[in-house]
């Protein structure tokens, strides 16, 4: 007992001291019981400090599952496509399918786009329309390299997939190594075309979206349509483009709504992809609405131009029919005078002319007088040596008189005889 004294003496000397002792008095004997194992035995590690063993301790392992097990469960056979399904299910979806090639990723990362070939479009075209779907691809969240399919030139016609043949659409995505695959097809319509796009998961093999919407049969507008519809599928956030407008000081109204002139000459506007509805407006002038190609890639020079027609109707013209417009001329309107009572403007308007004709002859008449009673009281005014004799001055007065007097008849014979004609000839 001395002895354990002396021991516990230097550590009571302090309150941590004695807490400290008595934690390591009851810990040890537990890890005493573990065997120790060095850290290097573990990959990876190289440090030479130990671990008791129950850290490095793992799971069982899990047996590995055959080949044919792994297909029985996932409905794939050992050759990589997918087994039968119950009699309940479409034979179409259960066409052969890669899906080992598949990435294990919800999210599309790399979308195929396939635009069915169709004799409605000739080639050139169809490239085109390719083209443009690529391109919004390239637009789409975690976008990855998209790829534009299409049947070899020397595949047979059996194998070419059919627009409404999903399963063969997903088939081609996924031998290319796609998740995704936007599929447009284009069919005829009372409009021109009806263009429709569909997005398809090799995940589900399931539709995603479906698009559709009518466009006029022209190149360009095909494309904006087209790139519109897929933008609302692959795009979240959307796809807009500036395009520039030669306004002609008219206002520009878009679905209704007028549009910011800003500061810029020519007008540049932001406008969503696709066929945009704009208008014109000059002076409360309210010409057509005119859908307007809004294309996904940058879009130079004047897209639209507004000329105003004879009666100030504003029209939305492209660069080239604005170059040729000729505004038509103004056509008369010829009224029907046939009808009993409508004729009496050209007789009562000659009438009244005649009127002012009458005026105009008295005021010539009155004017002679009135020059020859002037010219009387000179001759008289020059041979008295400069002097008016009260006759003369007479004469004088009434020449003066006679002056006003035919300016007032001018007047007046002059506004009734246009007053006549007026009436006679626009009525």
């Amino acid at each position: 007992m001395p002895s354990l004294n002396r021991q516990l003496q230097p550590a009571s000397r302090s309150l941590p001291g004695l807490i400290l002792l008595l934690a390591a008095t009851i810990v040890a004997p537990a890890f005493a019981q573990e065997d120790e194992l060095p850290l290097e035995a573990l990959p990876g590690l190289t440090t030479q400090k130990s671990l008791p063993k129950k850290a490095l301790e793992k799971k069982k392992p899990v047996k590995a599952k055959t080949p044919r097990e792994s297909a029985a469960q996932s409905g794939i056979d050992a050759g990589g496509a997918i087994i039968a399904s119950p009699p309940g299910e479409s034979a179409r979806e259960t066409s052969a399918i890669p899906l080992a090639e598949v990435p294990l990723l919800n999210l599309s990362t790399r979308i195929a786009v396939i635009f069915v070939r169709t004799p409605l479009v000739d080639e050139a075209t169809a490239t085109d329309l390719e083209s443009g779907l690529r391109g919004v691809a390239f637009l789409a969240p975690l976008s990855q390299n998209p790829t534009v399919l299409r049947p070899a030139l020397d595949a047979p016609e059996s194998s070419i997939c059919q627009p409404d043949e999903d399963i063969c659409f997903l088939n081609m995505a996924a031998r290319e190594g796609a998740d995704s695959v936007a599929v447009a097809t284009l069919t005829k319509s009372a409009q021109g075309l009806t263009v429709r796009v569909r997005r398809l998961s090799l995940q589900t093999r399931r539709p995603q979206g479906d698009e559709s919407a009518d466009s006029p049969n022209d190149r360009v507008a095909l494309k904006a349509q087209t790139e519109s519809l897929l933008c609302k599928l692959l795009v979240p956030a959307g796809c807009t483009n500036e395009i520039q407008i030669d306004t002609s000081g008219a206002d520009i109204l878009y679905a209704g709504r007028v549009l910011p002139r800003g500061s810029y000459v020519p007008m540049r506007v932001t406008l969503p992809v696709g066929l945009a509805p704009l208008s014109a407006r000059h002076f409360g002038r309210s010409g057509p609405s005119r859908l307007v190609p809004v294309l996904r890639e940058k879009m130079s020079g004047i897209a639209m131009s507004v000329r105003l027609n004879r009666d100030g109707t504003p029209l939305m013209l492209t660069p080239g029919e604005a170059e040729t417009y000729r505004p038509a001329p103004l056509i008369a309107t010829v009224k029907d005078r046939s009808a009993p009572g409508s004729n009496w403007h050209q007789p009562a308007g000659f009438a009244v002319a005649g009127a002012g004709g009458a005026l105009l002859i008295a005021g010539i008449i009155e004017g002679l007088h009135s020059k020859s009673l002037l010219s009387d009281a000179r001759t008289a005014y020059n041979s008295n040596g400069g002097a008016y004799r009260p006759a003369d001055l007479d004469g004088l007065n009434s020449g003066n008189s006679a002056a006003h007097t035919a300016n007032i008849l001018y007047l007046a014979g002059a506004l009734v005889a246009a007053a006549g004609l007026t009436l006679a000839l626009a009525f």
